[in-house]
């Protein structure tokens, strides 16, 4: 998430240096106070109101006519700042500020400040600390106002839309839309009319699949090519691919899954899907959304580093009673879960088994990852590799401590014996 102290902090010097605060002050008259606070004024555009401060003078003007024979009254809200600034800035708070200011004084030039202009540096300083606060206000604000919006677009079912705003305008993570089941269910909703086929007819065929389509695949191993290049640019919409069971289905990927296609509610389910040391998903160009229920992955660690499950552009990933396993990949030093290089990534994995793998690699800080209830084994990330855009509930990670993670290596004859000897072909 965006720092607001970060984001204020070159509004507040820029108004110093344009009210001309670091340049020598003039004598103020007699009486008058030279100290300035800052208004907030909107913009009169139709657009979304522009914030700018102008300089209003703390000590305000003495009305035209006083009454005859009396002083002017004293300045209340002049004294009030005063005693404020007295009590907040201690003397080695101010010696921070002078020694500070000389420094960047350095920077630019050989020579040293005046006393002046020291005094005006240290002045302009008070004013920043007092009107931060405001600047920050405003920033959090306005970045409520933008996940509020983002939340919403979700609630609407604009699922590419939420993801390409969080690209664009980096507003994640988005914890409000993820770990609300509802609100983050709603992105997965299904617009077709859903029918079910025989898988390993359909798959085989040159004909189309229609949308809502559910392919049911039996027990059995079978290889699938690249699916997105099968199905082309009319990837249907909210596909299911349904297997007997984790333990009784599995699909092996003899090649990257990759399409120029936006992929909308693709369903991986009841089956066991073996990358076969590819990715399982290469999709740079569009955005994808992919549920994964029930199922296992595993196999997709070729020994390249970026090696990954979801190498994807923005993708919405909703993974339910699954397990992702590294331990049946080629490789056990390198390889992770995602390599999403934007922000558009909003992810949730609930009631998962995660083994041998890296999670938290490779997430954007606008991403937003939430495990809810898993539980995880030997991960080979560091702890110090978990973001603060990713959120673990109800599960603990238990980290490998070994030197050498191949001895985490499986074969996956453990799962399915013979396996490589019973494959079908489907395409």
């Amino acid at each position: 998430m965006r720092n607001p102290i970060l984001l204020a902090l070159p509004v507040v010097l820029a108004l110093a240096f344009f009210l001309g605060r670091l340049s020598a002050p003039e004598a103020a008259p007699s009486g008058e106070s030279t100290s300035q606070t800052f208004a907030t004024r909107a913009s009169d555009s139709d657009e979304s109101p522009a914030e700018t401060l102008e300089p209003v003078n703390a000590a305000r003007e003495a009305p035209e006519s006083r009454p005859s024979g009396g002083e002017a009254p004293p300045d209340r809200d002049a004294q009030s700042r005063a005693a404020l600034i007295d009590s907040l800035f201690s003397d080695s708070l101010l010696e921070h500020a002078r020694d500070g200011f000389e420094r960047g004084w350095s920077f630019a030039r050989e020579d040293s400040p005046d006393e002046s202009r020291i005094e005006a540096g240290v002045e302009a300083f008070r004013e920043g600390v007092l009107e931060l606060p405001v600047a920050i206000g405003l920033e959090a604000a306005r970045e409520l106002n933008t996940q509020e919006e983002l939340a919403a677009d979700a609630r609407l079912g604009g699922t590419f839309a939420l993801l390409e705003r969080l690209d664009s305008k980096r507003a994640g993570p988005v914890f409000d839309v993820v770990l609300d089941q509802k609100t983050f269910d709603g992105l997965f909703e299904r617009s077709s009319t859903p029918s079910v086929r025989d898988g390993l007819t359909a798959l085989r065929s040159d004909d189309p699949i229609e949308d809502g389509a559910t392919l049911d695949v039996p027990s059995g191993v079978y290889v699938l090519g690249d699916l997105g290049r099968k199905l082309g640019v009319d990837f249907p919409t909210d596909l299911t691919i349904r297997g007997a069971g984790r333990e009784s289905t599995l699909i092996v990927v003899s090649s990257d899954w990759s399409t120029y296609a936006r992929v909308r509610n693709l369903t991986l389910e009841r089956c066991t899907v073996h990358a076969n040391n590819n990715y399982l998903f290469d999709v740079r160009t569009e955005p994808m959304s992919v549920t994964v229920r029930r199922a296992r992955l595993i196999g997709w660690t070729s020994g390249a580093g970026s090696s990954c499950l979801f190498g994807t552009e923005e993708l919405a990933l909703r993974v339910e009673d699954s397990e992702i396993d590294g331990s049946f990949c080629r490789s056990m030093r390198s390889g992770q879960i995602f390599d999403v290089r934007t922000n558009g990534l909003v992810a949730r994995f609930d009631r998962c088994r995660i083994r041998a793998t890296r999670p938290f690699r490779y997430v954007r800080d606008g991403a937003t990852l939430a495990f809810v209830n898993c539980t995880f084994e030997e991960i080979l990330s560091s702890p110090k590799e978990v973001p603060a855009n990713v959120r673990v509930q109800g599960g603990a990670v238990q980290w490998f401590q070994g030197d050498d993670p191949e001895i985490l290596k499986r074969d996956v004859n453990e799962l399915f014996p013979d396996w490589a000897e019973r494959v079908e072909r489907l395409f």
